[in-house]
């Protein structure tokens, strides 16, 4: 247990003390190296898709969809099993427990459903319109706030910027990786963050010979 909260604390002070300055670029200077969003997976929950020479997506893995699946598939197998023998047996506890159940069956289903939604918010890097964007919608204009202000310019990407975070909860503790585009004036979009680091690098790899820019490892 200790080596983990040694090795734990070792790995943070060397992201700590990462320079940006390899890079040298004054945008990286000016750009922050700490995680831009809190958390992360500890699987593979995205892949990187080109649909044509002008269009690359992120889409999420049979895993991320696996993973959505089973609450889905637990919460059905027990709404199920209420109405096909809770209320046909004759002995069956009360209504309010039988209400219970359905409750308990419709949250893991609502988790299930409202994961997935948010894991396959489209993530969209397209040439035709000059535009990236995460959202449902696509703006309609660079005044459009209805994706949440998550796009940006093609043109104003300026980095690929890869970052390391260690999260420790209950059940342990794992690495995220994220992937953020770094824009002109030193801002950040998160795009990705999980916790295959081979796929991220290859992901980042990808969108930089598609954007033609540099990539910013903090891991290496």
């Amino acid at each position: 247990m200790f080596e983990k909260l040694k090795g734990f604390v070792e790995k943070f002070s060397e992201s700590r003390t990462f320079d940006p300055a390899v890079f040298n670029d004054p945008i990286a200077i000016r750009t922050s190296w700490s995680p831009l969003k809190k958390g992360g997976s500890n699987f593979k929950t995205h892949k990187l898709v080109q649909k044509d020479h002008h269009k690359l997506l992120f889409v999420p893995t049979i895993g991320a969809k696996l993973f959505c699946g089973i609450f889905v598939l637990f919460g059905l197998v027990f709404l199920l099993f209420e109405f096909f023998v809770g209320f046909s047996d004759p002995e069956a506890t009360f209504l309010w427990s039988r209400g219970m159940v359905i409750v308990f069956s419709l949250v893991f289903v609502g988790v299930g459903v409202g994961s997935y939604y948010f894991k396959a918010v489209p993530r969209k890097f397209d040439k035709w319109s000059g535009l990236y964007w995460r959202g449902y919608k696509k703006p309609i204009n660079m005044y459009d706030r209805s994706t949440g202000g998550q796009f940006a310019r093609l043109g104003e990407i300026h980095a690929i910027q890869i970052i390391e975070e260690h999260i420790s909860n209950n059940n342990g503790s794992y690495a995220s990786y994220e992937l953020n585009l770094v824009l002109n004036n030193g801002d950040r979009l998160n795009v990705i963050d999980h916790g295959n680091m081979r796929a991220v690098k290859d992901d980042a790899q990808t969108l930089s010979r598609f954007l033609n820019k540099p990539v910013w490892d903090a891991t290496e």
